[in-house]
């Protein structure tokens, strides 16, 4: 029997206790691209999710590539999703809703979504599932939960092909094969890719998905002031 790989998922809480002043001190360990895109933000939980999300990403590429920080160089393809500049085989996602940043690592394409589970209305839904994934939301009895599983899946698809919004959800299918163990099939291409589930919390739902196998989960959870000693002094940008 093939032994699945395992994918590495690190999850970092949102700090109950958040200064400006505090992030202002952090935002030293990023670029300058991304400290202009962090004091963008209006709300500063926001902030703190932002920059969060990126420090992870950089702690994990330093060490699985062997980088100092100011060479750990983070940009875009043409649809927006991120890369790390001159490592081709490290591939990263991030993800952040409520009281969770998530990112995913991989040496081969791979999406995440988290979502906190609020009530949502009934255009929103209809809009993500397909007349199929609909039936089946009506006939559950957690309907809820369902909606959120399916939709879940459905970014961190969107998310591990880089095209996001260009794809639209109802060309998008989603099979269980298992409890947490899904199918995607992409009506668009007729491609299927592989994925899992996990609840995080009893209030957040969370997805990956590989473009091309079958894994399992190695979910690494860290508080933030371990993410934050990570981080020294010869770790900083000049500005």
């Amino acid at each position: 029997m093939v032994k699945e790989k395992l994918m590495k998922v690190l999850l970092c809480p949102l700090p109950e206790r958040r200064s400006k002043n505090e992030l202002h001190e952090l935002l030293r360990f990023v670029d300058e691209d991304k400290r202009r895109n962090v004091q963008r933000l209006f709300r500063l939980e926001d902030a703190y999710r932002s920059l969060i999300g990126e420090l992870i990403v950089r702690m994990e590429c330093r060490h699985v590539q062997s980088l100092s920080n100011q060479h750990v160089g983070v940009q875009r393809n043409e649809f927006g999703k991120p890369y790390i500049r001159g490592c081709p085989a490290f591939h990263f996602n991030i993800s952040h809703s409520g009281n969770w940043i998530a990112a995913v690592v991989d040496d081969h394409p791979a999406g995440i979504d988290i979502e906190k589970i609020l009530p949502l209305d009934r255009e929103f839904m209809a809009r993500v599932l397909t007349k199929t994934e609909g039936q089946q939301q009506c006939g559950s009895r957690r309907p809820l939960e369902y909606f959120y599983e399916v939709w879940t899946a459905k970014e961190s698809y969107l998310k591990a092909t880089g095209k996001g919004l260009y794809v639209p959800m109802e060309s998008i299918t989603i099979e269980r094969l298992s409890i947490d163990t899904y199918q995607v099939n992409d009506l668009t291409n007729g491609k299927k890719s592989f994925g899992k589930l996990c609840q995080i919390d009893k209030q957040h739902k969370l997805a990956v998905t590989s473009i091309d196998h079958q894994f399992n989960l190695q979910i690494n959870r860290l508080s933030f002031p371990e993410l934050i000693a990570q981080f020294q002094k010869q770790d900083e940008f000049t500005t």
